[in-house]
């Protein structure tokens, strides 16, 4: 996994070495290596498509540093912090399940909720799971030519955006509403926990929010707030009077050291999370949470432990693609097998 900086240097080594031990005819051969390092291939084929891999690369990385540059600053990372595998240049540098960092590619399943069979499967070029969703519900019902109707999912796929994507689509998502950022509240002056903006009440008729000693709160600004992939949704942020929030009884454990009012944030559909959290807590929404946990990560589980999809062995979005979908017509036809033998058994 290499810098950018790494990532040059190598390449204009890799040149010289070419040009001093296949094609002495080159310029670049004036500046022979002292001494040849143990990555460099052994054979003049193998160090030409080692060349081209760092060639690819290196383009790659300066793609991911233009793109990077363009992000809001609160997405944005170092740019020494940009890396690549030479190897795999198609693969994002992340932790994987085992916290492990290496270039991993992200599969995602698409299960039929009562027989097993995986519908679906994609791989993306992501470290987690924003984003994905959608899409992988279009490739869906694109497959099987019906509308899907309910999709389980956990926690990492819950965002108002995807929200918003599924009641577009007039499919029904059961998946639990994350904790937002500083949902746990921090410690005030007096030693307490601060309030937390879920305990502030939307007002739906006046669209304000109102504190939890009863008094209204003014919006301040509406602005947008940035998501991966040049998403965004629409902020809202609204503040309390400074007079207010001084003779308020609850300012103790409201106010955050050093702040003499009191303000709040809140995402312009809100409600769409808040109907969300309330039908994830009821009946429907704790059996779906069950049997997601019971069924669809069995699915996952197999794969990892009895197919060897726990890695990838080729290199490539394509090839890693092509090996995923081999392995899920492995586990659809056991699964097939297995409800064909089952009926057979209850038949006789």
């Amino acid at each position: 996994m290499f810098r950018l900086k790494q990532v040059s240097k190598r390449r204009s080594f890799m040149k010289r070495a070419i040009a001093q031990l296949d094609d002495p005819s080159q310029i670049a051969s004036h500046r022979p290596p002292q001494r040849i390092p143990s990555w460099l291939a052994k054979t003049p084929a193998g160090r030409q498509e080692q060349l081209e891999h760092f060639r690819t690369t290196k383009s790659r990385i300066r793609d991911e540093i233009r793109l990077n540059r363009d992000l809001p600053s609160s997405l944005r990372r170092r740019e020494e912090d940009i890396k690549i595998s030479p190897a795999d240049v198609d693969a994002v540098i992340g932790k994987d399940k085992l916290k492990v960092i290496r270039p991993p590619y992200n599969v995602q399943y698409m299960c039929d909720f009562h027989s097993d069979v995986i519908l679906a499967y994609a791989v993306f070029r992501k470290k987690n799971d924003t984003g994905t969703l959608i899409p992988l519900i279009q490739k869906t019902q694109l497959i099987i030519g019906e509308v899907l109707k309910k999709v389980p999912a956990d926690g990492g796929y819950c965002s108002l955006l995807e929200l918003k994507g599924c009641i577009e689509m007039d499919v029904e998502l059961f998946a639990p509403v994350p904790e937002r950022k500083g949902s746990k509240g921090r410690q005030t002056d007096s030693g307490q926990v601060q309030i937390t903006a879920d305990e502030f009440a939307w007002q739906e008729s006046s669209c304000s929010l109102r504190c939890p000693a009863g008094h209204l709160m003014r919006q301040v600004s509406r602005s947008k707030d940035p998501r991966a992939e040049g998403r965004q949704v629409i902020e809202l942020r609204f503040e309390q009077n400074e007079s207010r929030c001084a003779s308020c009884e609850l300012a103790a454990r409201c106010l955050a050291p050093g702040f003499r009012r009191r303000t709040a944030r809140r995402l312009e559909d809100q409600s769409l999370m808040d109907a969300q959290k309330e039908k994830m807590e009821g009946e429907a929404g704790v059996a779906s949470d069950r049997q997601r946990k019971m069924r669809i990560e069995r699915r996952y589980g197999d794969g990892k432990r009895h197919r060897g999809g726990s890695e990838l062995h080729g290199r490539g979005l394509s090839r890693s693609t092509a090996e995923t979908g081999l392995m899920v017509v492995a586990q659809n036809c056991l699964t097939l097998y297995l409800l064909v033998k089952r009926a057979r058994t209850k038949q006789i």
